[in-house]
């Protein structure tokens, strides 16, 4: 999904029902990135606030080199220097070369490094190891981000050197937390056809830069704010926000790969990856991760009771 479209479709619908309330205080509901200057007459800030940057315009020699995580997110947890009171740029230390491997690992003692063969898809990496097992790979801005597809993400910045976790910090790291264990992060292959994702898809989870909504979002439900359709001739519609006739529509093309994930695009560039694991559907666009459930027709949701419910508080 565009996260543009979506940031400004969730503060405009915020600010059109705090403005229905007799209240002139915003709901505490309300959020948008940058808040106007405190004035005595209060104004509304502009769209414009909500936007983020474009995305980059990737190419494959910029995954070259030595990547360290700068964060990690498991599901609802995250890690921004430490994990188990182990420094970040001791983990997941990966390594992309040009003639298409890598290897990934932590540098901890007695721990081997997995070895990959990557290609590069779309804008995206997808990084294929031993067991069918794949990670994927995308640089929106300026970080790597590493993910499953379900919960687990690792934001990378670039290195010149990798360094080894010195034995006795790694011993008494385990002293403090007992035995330590690590995310594994891969993608298992499974056999699926193409014809399993295609049909209507309601969300019921929701998850940005380890911030977590689920089932609705400030008092919105998810499975009518974002609803995707797929169909057979590898076309993608998100709708935001309504049904076909007021909802905000972003048409993208999908492909399968060879792993049973499909690429997402739009313009020819990848912007997400789905997977279909235990019925639920998951789109997983670097920095934001969202679960999807099938239906035979979209959900009726009455909007203006929103409004409503804003006018009575």
């Amino acid at each position: 999904m565009k996260k543009t479209t979506i940031a400004v479709f969730i503060t405009a619908a915020l600010m059109s029902l705090t403005s229905c309330s007799d209240k002139n205080t915003p709901s505490e509901s309300t959020v948008v990135t940058t808040a106007p200057p405190v004035t005595e007459t209060a104004t509304e800030p502009e769209t414009e606030a909500e936007t983020v940057p474009p995305r980059k315009k990737v190419e494959e020699s910029d995954y070259f080199g030595k990547w360290i995580p700068n964060k990690i997110i498991v599901d609802e947890d995250v890690y921004e220097y430490t994990y188990m009171d182990i420094d970040l740029k001791y983990l997941y230390q990966l390594q992309i070369n040009e003639d298409g491997t890598a290897e990934m690992g932590h540098s901890v003692p007695n721990c081997e490094k997995n070895s990959y063969n990557w290609l590069f898809i779309s804008g995206m990496i997808e990084m294929n190891g031993e067991s069918d097992m794949s990670v994927y790979g995308s640089m929106p801005y300026d970080e790597l981000i590493l993910t499953d597809g379900e919960g687990i993400k690792i934001y990378m910045e670039h290195t010149d050197e990798f360094e080894e976790l010195p034995e006795i910090r790694y011993e008494t790291a385990q002293d403090y937390n007992g035995d330590i264990t690590f995310p594994e992060l891969s993608v298992e292959k499974v056999d699926i056809s193409s014809s399993e994702f295609v049909g209507k898809w309601e969300c019921d989870f929701y998850e940005t830069d380890g911030v977590v909504f689920r089932d609705e979002m400030y008092d919105m439900p998810l499975n009518a704010l974002f609803r995707m359709e797929l169909s057979t001739d590898g076309k993608a519609k998100f709708l935001v926000g309504g049904g076909d006739e007021d909802a905000i529509i972003n048409d993208y093309t999908w492909e399968l790969t060879a792993n049973g994930c499909a690429v997402l695009c739009e313009d020819g560039e990848s912007i997400g990856i789905l997977r279909i694991k235990n019925d639920t559907l998951y789109l997983d666009e670097s920095n934001e991760i969202s679960h999807f459930h099938k239906v035979d027709e979209f959900s009726h949701f009455d909007w203006d009771s929103l409004a409503d419910n804003a006018s009575e508080q």
